[in-house]
């Protein structure tokens, strides 16, 4: 990820939902898989994402998802 992500261009009124979410989601990923605090930069201010949060942040990531139209890309592996 970008060490300086455009804070204004993500989360500014009529933001590309499916931009944002892509952005975002390698550092959701990393949280939510390694159960620690990760900061992102920002142009012009840091975040820390801890994993006590990690639940709102789920509802946000799933609201972006479903507003950029992206679908899930879920398999399973079945015996048989």
């Amino acid at each position: 990820m970008s060490d300086k992500i455009p804070y204004d261009v993500l989360f500014a009124p009529g933001a590309d939902p499916k931009v944002t979410y892509e952005t975002l989601y390698p550092k959701y990923m990393e949280v939510r898989l390694s159960r620690s605090p990760e900061k992102i930069k920002f142009r012009d201010r840091e975040l820390w994402f801890r994993p006590d949060n990690l639940e709102e942040w789920a509802k946000v990531m799933a609201e972006l998802k479903a507003a950029a139209g992206i679908q899930s890309n879920l398999f399973a592996i079945t015996a048989g």
